[in-house]
């Protein structure tokens, strides 16, 4: 890939995390732009959020999109819709319980129990809709070799989730799912891009 890239990003972030992720696997070089989206506006960004990732003047915005940049679609169509799913699922039921409930409120700051428990139990069936995926074995599995896009747009989501003891059991009664998993953490750039050593906590 030729063209400079630049990525508008905030450490912390988890989906930033994601991004990173992708970018270090495919050993791509960038320039790092570290923006706060809590303190103030993200000019590069229509809605205020981070990332967005700069190829030479043009820009990408959305953590999926970002990723079906960087990785070729996968060749099975149904492998195709299976991830679109997972990413959906993701982005619209996975990311506030799991990361703004369970890890923002469980890990990061003094716990709030009735945030934790709720995203707890909106987890459940998350868990249950990325198991099915997971044992279907055309996506979220690592048995292929590298990561996907749709794995590294997941696999940061639940690792926050499984920072917090109960979100760890939660996720360890799902096989197929906790499997993936731990073999994406086993992975040299899980730990090189991680934001938080409470994350690779075992």
């Amino acid at each position: 890939m030729s063209e400079p890239l630049r990525l508008v990003a905030f450490r912390p972030s988890i989906y930033c995390w994601s991004v990173r992720l992708a970018m270090a696997e495919l050993d791509l070089t960038f320039d790092w732009v570290e923006t706060n989206p809590f303190n103030g506006v993200v000019a590069d960004h229509p809605f205020n959020r981070v990332p967005v990732l700069w190829v030479s003047d043009r820009r990408i915005y959305e953590t999926g999109a970002i990723l079906d940049w960087l990785y070729p679609p996968l060749a099975d169509p149904l492998a195709r819709a299976e991830a679109r799913q997972a990413a959906g699922i993701a982005d619209a039921y996975a990311y506030w319980p799991m990361v703004r409930q369970v890890y923002a409120k469980g890990v990061l700051a003094a716990e709030d129990a009735d945030a934790v428990d709720n995203g707890l139990a909106a987890a459940v069936p998350v868990l249950a809709a990325l198991e099915e995926i997971a044992e279907g074995g055309r996506v979220l599995n690592q048995a292929t070799g590298g990561l996907t896009a749709v794995d590294c747009h997941i696999a940061p989501m639940i690792g926050a989730f499984a920072a917090f003891d109960a979100g760890r059991t939660h996720l360890h009664r799902h096989a197929a799912l906790r499997e993936w998993y731990e073999s994406v953490t086993q992975r040299p750039n899980w730990a090189a891009t991680c934001p938080d050593p409470r994350i690779l906590s075992p």
